[in-house]
């Protein structure tokens, strides 16, 4: 039963890869050209419960639908839709934003550990909500599904919704731990300089 269990989570966590390999590949095939290189991957995805090469379904979507613009950017487009009131706060450069949130989404998908993201949405002062986090993980599934068409399945689509709340939910986590630690220790340098001064009276 458990090693059931496990099968099922390794096989949703590769599919959770391969689908975002293909969402970010499908803006590189439609903004270069569309008889570019072939991606060097023999994987498979399974659609419908039937595997389909990666290269096939990366093509297909790309011949099927509109030419995407990065996937940073229509993901900010998304997010702002959502967060509107962010579109003032995020600085004018706001793409470099959307760059970092990518790279983290990317590290996320992959197993690999990045607190960046969270450390510059403190750094940045956005004044963050627990309502932002959940735009966040809205327009991520967003993007996902419309870059994938119809290979983005329902199946495939849960994953996506489960990974993204997780997901947002974590950087929500770790965005308040953070500003708060941030708020005590300049709590204590502004008691300790309040102290210091007045001993310099005294």
């Amino acid at each position: 039963m458990g090693n059931e269990h496990s099968k099922t989570s390794i096989a949703k966590r590769e599919l959770l890869k391969l689908s975002w390999r293909i969402v970010l590949c499908v803006q590189r095939k439609s903004t270069s050209t569309r008889n570019s290189t072939r991606a060097s991957h023999a994987s498979t995805l399974s659609v419908g419960g039937v595997d389909q090469d990666y290269d096939f379904v990366t093509e297909a979507i790309v011949r099927g639908q509109k030419c995407f613009k990065p996937f940073n950017k229509d993901f900010q487009n998304l997010f702002f839709q959502y967060c509107p009131d962010l579109s003032e706060k995020f600085p004018k450069d706001s793409l470099m934003v959307s760059k970092f949130i990518q790279t983290f989404i990317s590290d996320v998908v992959e197993g690999r550990k990045n607190d960046k993201l969270t450390e510059m949405f403190v750094a940045q002062k956005f004044q963050l909500k627990q309502a932002h986090f959940e735009g966040f993980a809205q327009a991520l599934v967003d993007c996902v599904q419309e870059r994938l068409g119809k290979y983005g399945t329902i199946e495939l689509i849960r994953v996506w919704e489960k990974v993204a709340k997780s997901m947002a939910s974590k950087l929500y986590k770790d965005y308040r731990y953070i500003k708060d630690r941030r708020h005590r220790a300049q709590a204590q340098v502004q008691q300790f300089m309040a102290q210091k001064y007045k001993k310099g009276k005294d």
